[in-house]
């Protein structure tokens, strides 16, 4: 595989991203989690492959920094970010990345959330 690819593709024989967003996928139960993570995973790899270098934990920060740049919610932003340390966890359970590596990545904060949720 081509050295641009995120490192824990370069790790797996895989044809396709397809066999690690299953990956991710699988790893929820709700529908409605797995298209949001579905989205996630889709967003930063295409930020990985568009900076042509591994993922590591200055991408996923420049990812958070990209989706507050987008103007998301800190809700969406948190559950995006949950998602890439779902795909990280699964990555290196299932020996696609240096366990070392995917705690350093995974450490990544989120972003606080602001103001108080009102109910009825």
């Amino acid at each position: 595989m081509s050295s641009s690819l995120p490192v824990i593709v370069r790790a797996v024989n895989i044809n396709s991203f397809s066999s690690l967003r299953n990956l991710l996928c699988n790893s929820v139960v709700s529908r409605h989690t797995q298209r949001a993570y579905a989205k996630a995973f889709d967003d930063f790899i295409a930020l990985a492959a568009a900076n042509g270098r591994p993922v590591c934990r200055a991408m996923l920060m420049e990812y958070r920094s990209q989706m507050i740049d987008q103007g998301l919610g800190m809700s969406t932003i948190n559950v995006r970010l949950s998602a890439i340390r779902k795909l990280l966890k699964e990555a290196r359970d299932n020996f696609l990345i240096d366990p070392v590596e995917a705690e350093r990545i995974i450490s990544v904060s989120g972003v606080p959330e602001q103001g108080v949720r009102l109910g009825h």
